[in-house]
């Protein structure tokens, strides 16, 4: 699916959810929209070459947009049902050892997830709003991406690495190596912030992956683990 196509989704949600709110304030369920900018990384990395590991990564910078039911219990906790559009990943790059001995580049996964959270906060009075904190854990499933191979030892191409293209999603085997990541990734959210009475607000968050998204992950022999990392930075609105 083409990523405006999803964007148009996520559009029609929240405009759907703003709808269902206007009838249903004495509930005290409410909904909201969100948007900003990601810094993703892999919280942990093994390319599974050996040890010392010849390669490190960089963080990558992307967005993310979405859509959140409120759903109050009690007068400071509420649950927060989602779906977000998110990019992830990561620049696989050699370490300076292995750069000495003349590697260079990398390779960067920009991979889109269409994720579900589940958050639990806890909301504090505050000035002309409150503050909010909360955890909880998502589910993603990768959908799009890009993978930009650009790995050279003294000036060639490695044998088995693949070119630039799109990110392919699934499970290598013995015989399969074409995958770049798993297509499941879940993990757990933290998430702090300021909501303005008049529905406006600002966040940040972090994601820990605690699946191994590497898609040679159970090959025999084969040690390599990859779990997604994302620092988040955004504004919302509350309906």
């Amino acid at each position: 699916m083409k990523k405006s196509t999803l964007l148009g989704v996520i559009t029609l949600i929240s405009f759907s959810t703003f709808a269902q709110n206007k009838g249903d304030k004495g509930s005290g369920i409410g909904f909201g929209v969100k948007a900003g900018v990601t810094f993703a990384n892999f919280a942990s990395f093994n390319s599974g070459l050996g040890t010392p590991d010849p390669l490190t990564t960089n963080s990558v910078t992307s967005f993310y947009v979405g859509g959140v039911v409120n759903i109050p219990v009690g007068s400071m906790f509420a649950v927060q049902p989602g779906l977000t559009l998110i990019g992830k990943g990561a620049n696989t790059v050699p370490t300076a050892a292995t750069s000495a001995s003349g590697a260079t580049g990398g390779i960067k996964e920009t991979p889109w997830y269409l994720e579900v959270p589940v958050n639990v906060t806890v909301n504090f009075e505050a000035g002309p709003g409150k503050i909010f904190v909360g955890a909880g854990p998502y589910l993603g499933f990768g959908l799009f991406g890009k993978h930009t191979n650009s790995f050279l030892v003294n000036g060639a191409a490695q044998p088995g690495t693949k070119a630039s293209g799109n990110t392919k999603f699934g499970t290598n085997s013995a015989t399969d190596s074409s995958n770049d990541l798993k297509t499941l990734d879940f993990g757990l959210n933290f998430l702090l912030g300021y909501q303005l009475k008049n529905g406006f607000s600002i966040n940040g968050g972090y994601s820990l992956g605690l699946t191994n998204i590497s898609p040679d992950a159970g090959i025999a022999g084969n040690t390599s683990s990859y779990k997604n990392g994302v620092f988040s930075v955004g504004l919302g609105f509350a309906f």
